[in-house]
């Protein structure tokens, strides 16, 4: 089913990609970085419209407060529920909860892209990648296992 958000139907297809969530969640707990920033990066790359650094830091201060104070609260409580016996339900609709507030983040993102009038250029998603791992003060090789995973995921829909 489609929604009102490409960004959204992306990011759900290539998530379900072997690997990919995997690898961007270890990015995310290995080096802090945003799992639906990570998504975007790579449905800008394959839209041709690939994002400026300052349009990255735009867009993370657009979305920042909401991540911080919605998302990861949500995540880090239904990853504690993980060692308490019985929560299996509770945890269930924690998770819920999660994909829903991430998909508010996406639409968000998706609002703010679509309103800024993004700078096209020939930067794919290694240059996206990289300006990230800049963005958050990173080495530049941080995130070259995200990159790895997706671009072949990437290449399995594209032929899909």
């Amino acid at each position: 089913m489609s929604s009102k958000n490409p960004f959204w139907d992306f990011s759900i297809a290539l998530y379900e990609q072997p690997g990919v969530a995997a690898s961007c969640i270890e990015a995310q707990d290995g080096w802090g970085a945003d799992v639906n920033m990570l998504l975007f990066l790579a449905w800008r790359s394959q839209s041709g419209i690939p994002l400026q650094f300052e349009a990255i830091a735009s867009l993370d201060a657009e979305i920042s407060s909401w991540r911080s104070q919605v998302v990861t609260p949500i995540r880090e409580l239904r990853r504690q529920l993980k060692a308490v016996p019985g929560t299996e339900a509770s945890r269930t609709l924690i998770q819920q909860a999660e994909l829903a507030a991430e998909r508010a983040q996406q639409d968000m993102m998706y609002s703010h892209t679509a309103a800024s009038g993004l700078i096209n250029n020939e930067q794919g998603l290694r240059a996206h990648l990289d300006l990230y791992a800049q963005f958050l003060n990173l080495p530049n090789d941080a995130f070259d296992d995200v990159y790895c995973v997706v671009a072949a995921s990437l290449e399995r829909l594209a032929t899909s």
